[in-house]
């Protein structure tokens, strides 16, 4: 049986959809946290999406305020704001 090499099991990672996000530059999507449903210290490594190219978005920064995701092999770019 063949398996994907991801460090989260593939039923756990979250995804994000466009019209869950607000869009403000060509590439740049933010979203504010318990909009997206998350609780309070949850970050994922991994967000799937339909977006783009349809590769993940892997976590790229992270501090008190907000998280940072780029899309794998694109240019998309989304930061979680933490409120």
């Amino acid at each position: 049986m063949k398996t994907l090499n991801t460090q989260q099991p593939v039923a756990d990672i979250p995804v994000i959809r466009a019209e869950q996000l607000e869009h403000h530059d060509l590439y740049s999507y933010t979203a504010e946290a318990s909009e997206l449903g998350w609780r309070p210290g949850y970050v994922p490594e991994v967000l799937g999406t339909d977006m783009g190219n349809g590769q993940p978005f892997r976590l790229a920064h992270a501090d008190a305020q907000r998280f940072m995701y780029r899309q794998l092999f694109g240019c998309i770019s989304l930061t979680v704001f933490n409120d």
